[in-house]
């Protein structure tokens, strides 16, 4: 969804605003960044129930979703096809390449990802959370929540922690990265050391 509220920013902002839909594309990422900060406080939170949070946020998500469509749908309507087309088309291609990416029968093993490396985290007394890049074999950003969710072990005390990687959608398999928590006066003294 965050894809798709994207092209609607960027690539389709003229035909956004011709339609009306400004409000609508602005609910829909709110909606999105509320099910994404939901999500990230749940790795967090260690939820033992995470759909029962995340299910209200996402059937809002879905509303909106609908609504929009609804009024490309009025307006197509209203003022002919020849008017809308081609944004349409375009946005039609956008949704079946999303939903093409994310449904694949054969998924890919994110095993087979690149995973950015992750800095030393300072110790601040609260469990670090770093949230990792993680890319394919051709070098495009996987999207957090959509291709991969993450766990943590260790990483509430100084020293090294681990992150769980474990795909999602068109992605299968998990993957361990680790990482270094530094006490405040050890993260200073090696940084040169590396």
């Amino acid at each position: 969804m965050k894809i798709l509220v994207s092209d609607l920013r960027e690539n389709y902002s003229a035909q956004v605003t011709v339609l009306g839909l400004n409000g609508w594309v602005t609910e829909l990422e709110a909606a999105q960044n509320d099910f994404e900060q939901i999500f990230i406080r749940r790795n967090k939170e260690r939820a033992d129930r995470p759909q029962e949070k995340l299910c209200p946020v996402r059937k809002r998500e879905d509303a909106v979703y609908r609504s929009i469509v609804e009024c490309i749908d009025a307006y197509s309507t209203l003022n002919g096809y020849n008017v809308t087309g081609q944004f349409v088309r375009e946005l039609n291609g956008e949704v079946t390449y999303f939903n093409e990416r994310t449904r694949r029968h054969a998924k890919k093993d994110i095993k087979n990802t690149t995973v950015a490396t992750i800095p030393k985290q300072p110790w601040t007394g609260e469990p670090a959370t770093p949230l990792p890049e993680v890319f394919d074999e051709e070098g495009r950003k996987l999207v957090f929540a959509r291709d991969y969710e993450v766990t943590y072990r260790k990483n509430d005390r100084p020293g090294t922690a681990y992150l769980i990687i474990y795909g999602k959608g068109a992605w299968k398999g998990t993957r361990t990265v680790s990482f270094n928590i530094m006490n405040s006066g050890l993260a200073d003294s090696n940084v040169l050391g590396g």
